[in-house]
């Protein structure tokens, strides 16, 4: 990415003329299961999964044992965040009285 600041158009037009720009064409990747592999092409130095949480509470081993009925599936979503109808936020109302 590149961006220029000139006193002038023709200053700024000259500057752009100057920018070389060389792309490099990667193969496409829309499985995002063959993204997460290793050694698949990478949109980031970091990988490619952008977030990752898990957590565990309870004894799942336990759990399973008792369970009547166990379901096995693969579930996917996007990154969740809470998306409040109303401000988070506390008002000051001052009202004054008259005596």
């Amino acid at each position: 990415m590149a961006a220029v600041a000139a006193d002038s158009e023709s200053i700024a037009e000259e500057a752009l003329d100057l920018i070389e720009v060389d792309y490099e064409e990667l193969p496409p990747v829309f499985d995002p299961l063959e993204a997460m592999k290793p050694g698949a092409v990478g949109i980031h130095e970091e990988g490619n999964v952008a977030y990752h949480r898990s957590w565990m509470y309870g004894d799942i081993e336990s759990a399973l044992k008792e369970s009547d009925y166990i379901f096995e599936d693969q579930f996917r979503t996007q990154a969740q965040a809470t998306a409040h109808w109303r401000p988070m936020a506390a008002l000051p109302i001052l009202i004054k009285q008259e005596l």
